[in-house]
């Protein structure tokens, strides 16, 4: 997979704990047969040897957010990921990279994000590979980094 490895290359030295994957309802696994945020994070696990933790899980099978705003895509998330036993017993005071595919509206990076740092984490960045016209930021970088701190 060449964009795990671009990835890899960009976070390669910096200071996170473990890898948290966007999880997708166990009904969206079944239909695709994977979480392209798994798999990506799995990756770059092996390249980067950070722990990749599944440390949330989608509670609600929630709407397809395609043809959603970002109020409703928002409305249509919020409390759908929950902490996993292994999210709670890890993720307190570490700081995380939360892998995720695609980057839209950022809804689906910001109800994880405030996931994580709910469970404790001391600090959680987020890590994709692509973004979406919809993005207004206009980055044209592959790896987007936005610092999630509560410090700050």
């Amino acid at each position: 997979m060449p964009l795990s490895r671009l990835v890899g290359e960009c976070i390669k030295g910096a200071s996170f704990d473990m890898l948290v994957p966007v999880p997708s309802h166990v009904q969206r696994v079944a239909e695709r047969k994977y979480n392209p945020a798994q798999l990506l994070a799995r990756r770059l696990s092996l390249l980067c040897g950070l722990p990749c933790v599944n440390a949330l899980y989608k509670s609600e099978h929630t709407e397809r957010q395609t043809l959603l705003d970002r109020r409703q895509r928002m409305a249509n998330l919020r409390g759908s990921f929950r902490p996993t036993a292994a999210g709670l017993r890890l993720v307190p005071g570490r700081c995380v990279l939360l892998v995720d595919d695609v980057y839209t509206t950022g809804a689906t990076s910001h109800c994880c994000v405030q996931s994580l740092l709910s469970m404790g984490a001391r600090c959680v960045d987020v890590a994709v590979i692509a973004y979406t016209p919809k993005n207004p930021t206009g980055s044209t970088l592959v790896l987007n980094l936005c610092h999630k701190n509560p410090d700050t």
